[in-house]
């Protein structure tokens, strides 16, 4: 099961998707050769801490999706 959200840093929307697995125990962020941004969490990372994490990682996505 997959989520989205998406955060607004400047004047930059920074949709993502949020995959949740059982086996993870950190937030980790990638961004794939499309632009797109995947959070990946653990299942009890409440939506709005991930939103939180993507806001304090902004200006590195924005970085990787130019």
């Amino acid at each position: 099961m997959s989520e989205r959200s998406a955060i607004q840093f400047g004047l930059t929307k920074i949709p993502f998707e949020v995959r949740r697995s059982g086996r993870r125990k950190t937030v980790s962020l990638a961004v794939d050769a499309a632009g797109s941004l995947t959070v990946t969490a653990p299942p009890r990372v409440p939506l709005a801490r991930l939103d939180d994490v993507v806001r304090t990682k902004a200006p590195w996505v924005v970085e990787k999706v130019k």
